[in-house]
């Protein structure tokens, strides 16, 4: 049974050389049956000497292609549209920035086939580069929530993928949350979903992330696409439901400020909580908050 693994990169060739170099490692995998796409959403094709090295190398079956329109979103839908041309009938996702076990693919298609669900999710665990403040690790910022489906880590049906013209919404191309805006969607649909708690990747989590600024930035903007996406999904009728978690945010952050002479993660995490709020209240208004606009040099 084929299995695609797809892979979006930009402008990080590094990370995708020790990625591709732990995907040849995986275990219990047949690699006639497995092929690699990587979508470089760089016109400049930053990833294609690193590509070229491993197709060399590599006992992997690669596939490399160009989106020249930047946004994540479109980058994912290329990868779906490549998978799907070669009929496999799993695609599993994985970011650019991580780093699979050695059993990762194999306890995915493991329970898949053991639950008969249609996605499959599994850990996502932030490794840091260099040593972080204390209060970083206290605060638990870099955690993630276990049971919830990402791109980062997923395992889903050819035949669910199928069902959309464009899996990703591109409306969120620049902002971020298309994976959970896709996953909501297919969950509304009744799709069956499974955990594999085995199938762990680490995350690469650069210093230049590991600072008050970035945490507080990306706090905003994952309360305001929450907004968005529950609005896109569920229409203007959720939005009293979304006005009650800011309110609970705000209050989450007045609590946590008052504690926060136990130590600086706690007043960090008031402000957190905090930004989430505003986050969700200028989702509501409409507002987006374009994160990689910058990142993609607009």
């Amino acid at each position: 049974m084929k299995v695609a693994v797809c892979v979006c990169t930009y402008k990080r060739p590094q990370y995708l050389d020790v990625l591709l170099t732990a995907l040849s490692k995986q275990k219990n995998i047949n690699n006639a049956n497995l092929v690699v796409i990587v979508v470089d959403n760089d016109v400049n094709k930053t990833a294609f000497d690193t590509v070229a090295k491993h197709r060399e190398f590599n006992i992997l079956d690669i596939r490399y292609h160009v989106e020249p329109q930047k946004g994540i979103s479109y980058a994912r839908n290329k990868c779906v549209e490549k998978a799907l041309e070669l009929n496999v009938e799993n695609v599993a996702f994985i970011d650019d920035d991580e780093i699979p076990c050695e059993i990762w693919l194999s306890s995915l298609l493991e329970t898949k086939y053991e639950s008969r669900a249609d996605i499959i999710g599994g850990p996502v665990i932030s490794q840091f580069t260099e040593e972080i403040p204390d209060w970083i690790l206290k605060g638990g910022f870099f955690n993630r929530p276990n049971y919830i489906c990402i791109t980062g880590n997923s395992l889903i049906s050819s035949s669910v993928l199928k069902k959309f013209k464009k899996p990703f919404s591109e409306k969120y191309a620049l902002s971020g949350g298309e994976d959970t805006h896709f996953f909501l969607s297919i969950k509304k649909m009744g799709c069956k979903t499974a955990w594999s708690k085995n199938a762990i990747v680490n995350e690469v989590v650069p210093v230049s992330r590991t600072n008050v600024k970035w945490i507080l930035k990306r706090a905003f903007r994952t309360g305001c696409t929450a907004s968005m996406i529950e609005i896109d999904l569920n229409g203007r009728k959720v939005i009293f439901k979304r006005l009650i978690i800011a309110s609970v945010r705000f209050l989450q952050g007045i609590f946590t400020l008052i504690i926060s002479f136990l130590g600086k993660h706690k007043f960090v995490k008031s402000l957190w909580y905090f930004m989430k709020g505003f986050g969700v209240l200028y989702g509501i208004m409409g507002g987006q908050y374009k994160e990689y606009h910058r990142v993609h040099g607009k």
